[in-house]
């Protein structure tokens, strides 16, 4: 039996080199955060999982990205792996339960979907772009617009450095597999 498969390679290397620039750029973000909040604020399992952890997947997900060119993506799924752990330790420890559920089921199914759209299992990308795409319309209609446009915003720039992170990570994602173009394997093409 004959199994040609198809996987995904970044094709559009401009908007690789976009999605890498977001990427590190929310590293900078988060990063700031902490460092302007005050290091000493945080405990030391908030400094490994809200900030070590993020942005070890931003710099190893922008490298990817932007250094792969022609190989397959599936090493990708790395970071997105970690970056979803990221995700769901923060709704563990900020969120209502039925809220947590549902951040946990949305971050769970966005890696699996990633993963099995870079390797090749799903033929579009268009699942895995909306996956991205809406939750960054959400929260930027949904759950930030109401606050900014309220008469008294009740957060400093500071404390919206966290979420300016998340909304970059979003964009960078939907950025990256906008640039995936689909390559098919040979007979003598190695998944690598």
């Amino acid at each position: 039996m004959k199994f040609d498969l198809n996987y995904w390679r970044v094709g559009n290397r401009k908007l690789a080199f976009v999605a890498a620039t977001v990427m590190l750029a929310s590293a900078v973000v988060r990063a700031s955060y902490f460092i302007l909040s005050g290091l000493a604020e945080f405990t030391p399992f908030e400094l490994a999982t809200q900030l070590a952890l993020p942005l070890a997947c931003n710099i190893i997900f922008a490298c990817e990205i932007y250094f792969l060119k022609d190989k397959a993506l599936w090493i990708t799924c790395i970071p997105v792996a970690f970056g979803s752990v990221f995700f769901i330790i923060k709704s563990i420890m900020y969120f209502t339960p039925l809220h947590m559920a549902l951040c946990c089921a949305l971050y769970v199914g966005a890696f699996v979907l990633y993963t099995i759209t870079v390797c090749g299992l799903i033929r579009i990308t268009t699942l895995v772009k909306l996956v991205f795409g809406l939750p960054f319309i959400y929260h930027i209609f949904v759950e930030n617009l109401p606050v900014l446009i309220s008469k008294n915003p009740p957060r400093t720039a500071v404390e919206w450095m966290p979420e300016i992170s998340v909304l970059l990570i979003m964009i960078s994602l939907f950025t990256a597999v906008s640039s995936f173009e689909k390559r098919e394997a040979g007979g003598n093409t190695r998944f690598v």
